[in-house]
C-alpha cells in the first residue's frame, strides 16, 4: 500500500513539474516574441491635409503614385504593411499584393458629408461591396465618419472620414483575425489626430473632367432601388444619355470651359 501511495505521489509530482516547466517555456517564448516585436513609434504628418498618425517601425510605409488614378480628386495614397510581409511580397514573382493598411486622401470640393461622399463615389469607397451593417453615424478623431466591412480579394474594414476640405478613406485588409494587419489596426487608428493645415487646398482641376467621376456625383442626389440600377445609370451616363448630370457637375465645380 505504501509503495502504491509513493508511486502516486511520484506521478503527481512529475505531472506538476511537467506543467511548471511547460508554463515557464511558454512564458519565455512569449517574452522572446514580445522582445522581437518591440518597436519604435514613428510620427507621420500630412501638413497640407491636416492629419498626423503614428506607426511602428516594423511596418513599411509607401506613398503610391497617383498620377494614373481615374479619380482626379485623389490627392494622396499611403500603404502600410508589416516589414516581413513587404519583404515577402517583393521576393514573390507575380501574385496578389499582401494585406495592408491604406490611407487615401481626396479633395472634398463639394463639402459633402462622409455618408454622401461614400455613396457618390462607390469606385473609391467600395461601398457597393459592403457586407453587414453600414454605420453612418460613426466618429473618427472627432470628425464625421462612415464605417463598414467589405468582401473582395481579402476581407477589409473601411472608415470614410470628412474633415475640413478633405475626405480620408482609411482601411485594413486581412486574411483572418490573427493577421497583424488586423490585430495592430486599432492602435494605429487611435493615433490619428487632425491638425491645422499649413497650405491652401490645391486648386481644382481645370479643363478636361473625368466623365465617370461626373456621373458618380449624381449618386449623391439620386435614389436607386439597388446596386444593379446604380450600375445601369452610371453606364448610361458615361454613354452620354444623361447630359444634365454632366452640366450640373461642371456648374458645381465652377470650372470655365471644362470638357469631357
Amino acid at each position: 500500500m505504501k509503495k502504491l501511495i509513493s508511486f502516486l505521489v511520484i506521478i503527481i509530482i512529475g505531472i506538476g513539474v511537467f506543467f511548471l516547466f511547460n508554463n515557464l517555456r511558454e512564458t519565455q517564448e512569449q517574452e522572446e516574441h514580445n522582445f522581437q516585436r518591440d518597436s519604435v513609434s514613428i510620427e507621420y504628418k500630412l501638413e497640407n491635409e491636416g492629419i498626423l498618425f503614428e506607426y511602428q517601425n516594423d511596418y513599411h510605409i509607401e506613398s503610391r503614385d497617383i498620377t494614373e488614378s481615374d479619380d482626379p480628386y485623389l490627392m494622396r495614397e499611403l500603404v502600410l504593411m508589416p516589414v516581413e510581409d513587404y519583404n515577402d511580397q517583393i521576393d514573390r514573382v507575380g501574385g496578389e499584393e499582401s494585406p495592408s493598411w491604406r490611407l487615401a486622401v481626396y479633395n472634398n470640393h463639394l463639402k459633402q458629408s462622409a455618408s454622401v461622399w461614400t455613396d457618390a463615389h462607390p469606385s473609391s469607397s467600395s461601398v457597393h461591396l459592403a457586407i453587414g451593417e453600414i454605420n453612418r453615424d460613426d466618429v473618427f478623431a472627432g470628425a464625421n465618419a462612415v464605417s463598414y466591412s467589405i468582401d473582395g480579394l481579402y476581407r477589409a474594414d473601411v472608415i470614410v472620414v470628412a474633415n475640413g476640405d478633405f475626405i480620408f478613406v482609411i482601411s485594413r485588409s486581412y486574411i483572418d483575425k490573427e493577421s497583424r494587419t488586423y490585430q495592430d489596426f486599432e492602435a494605429w487608428i487611435d493615433s490619428f489626430e487632425f491638425i491645422p493645415t499649413t497650405n491652401q487646398v490645391p486648386e481644382l482641376p481645370q479643363g478636361k473632367i473625368d466623365v465617370r467621376v461626373a456621373c458618380e456625383s449624381a449618386l449623391a442626389y439620386t435614389t436607386f432601388m439597388n446596386s444593379e440600377d446604380v450600375e445601369i445609370f452610371l453606364q448610361e451616363c458615361i454613354d452620354g444619355n444623361h447630359p444634365d448630370v454632366i452640366e450640373r457637375y461642371i456648374e458645381s465645380l465652377g470650372v470655365d470651359g471644362a470638357r469631357i
